[in-house]
């Protein structure tokens, strides 16, 4: 959970946990087609946005995690509003790992960095609810 402004570049890296075997995480944006994306591992399951309108202005984000196993228990909010998301593949096993969490790129570096701005960026040890998101944007806690 954080706020950004939307990145340029080549699908810069919002943040990562990926191993150099490619195992784990990370999490994007796409300017080519204007989409926010958790990839996991490999390309065959990820998560993308189908109604994300990018703008100049500071943007209020959370990525959420069911724990389900299932790329279905995915769920991406900007503006305390849950987005639709297209998503491939199934099977999530990935988010444990030994990797450096990164911000602004992933751990190989140099890749895809953020050309943009990240605050107030907060990781929470369990799903958040869609009213505790709502909550946390409507009153600016992390602002």
């Amino acid at each position: 959970i954080g706020y950004f402004k939307t990145p340029t570049g080549l699908n810069p890296i919002i943040c990562a946990k990926e191993t150099d075997g490619g195992l784990g995480y990370e999490i994007g944006y796409i300017p080519s087609s204007q989409q926010l994306y958790l990839w996991l591992g490999s390309n065959t399951t990820i998560a993308k946005t189908t109604n994300y309108t990018p703008n100049s202005l500071w943007r209020f984000f959370c990525f959420t995690y069911s724990g389900n196993g299932n790329i279905s228990g995915v769920n991406i909010y900007i503006d305390g509003v849950k987005l639709t998301l297209n998503t491939t593949g199934g099977v999530v096993s990935d988010f444990s790992n030994n990797a450096t969490f990164t911000v602004g790129d992933y751990k190989h570096g140099g890749g895809y960095p953020l050309n943009g701005y990240i605050d107030e960026l907060a990781i929470f040890n369990k799903e958040l609810t869609e009213s505790e998101i709502t909550y946390l944007y409507n009153y600016q806690l992390f602002y």
